[in-house]
């Protein structure tokens, strides 16, 4: 019989990167709604190895906070060289996530692939996409969070229906 190995989400997290360091693409799952709707929980996200300095914004940007990786769409480059930093926020968040630095930074999502279908991210329109979502900002971010919050409250209104249907 061969001998079980047990795998941490930090091991599979620090695979990843030393992949992505190695300049080869990985996949990784989408996990929350940072980033709803333009990429959601289970779809599986492609990543290329990207250093911070070659993102521009309006690009998805991964990077590591503690033992996740975390993909969320860089806004804005700030200072050079060694003090080079980037501003990332989700999609559907309204706070900007900690400065990026450069050794934070091991890929950007280049792919979604959602229900078996595959959609590039880095096609002329979903670049502009993104951009737009920069130059828009904090406007998607609240529109994003207000639909998160009405499907909650439609959803707790059809479970309470069902409720009073048993009871």
């Amino acid at each position: 019989m061969k001998p079980r190995v047990r795998r941490t989400v930090e091991d599979i997290v620090t695979l990843s990167e030393r992949l992505l360091q190695r300049g080869l693409h990985v996949r990784i799952n989408a996990g929350g709604q940072s980033m709803f709707p333009y990429l959601r929980p289970g779809d599986l996200l492609e990543v290329e190895p990207a250093k911070l300095l070659e993102l521009k914004p309006g690009d998805i940007v991964v990077f590591r906070r503690n033992e996740t990786l975390i993909a969320h769409r860089l806004h804005r480059l700030e200072g050079s060289g060694e003090a080079l930093t980037g501003v990332s926020i989700g999609d559907s968040g309204v706070w900007q996530d900690e400065p990026l630095k450069p050794e934070m930074v091991p890929g950007r999502v280049v792919a979604r692939i959602r229900n078996g279908g595959h959609k590039s991210l880095r096609t002329p329109q979903a670049l502009r996409y993104g951009r737009l979502m920069v130059r828009l900002y904090p406007l998607p971010q609240l529109a994003a969070q207000f639909r998160l919050r009405v499907g909650r409250v439609f959803r707790r209104a059809g479970n309470l229906m069902r409720w009073l249907r048993v009871n």
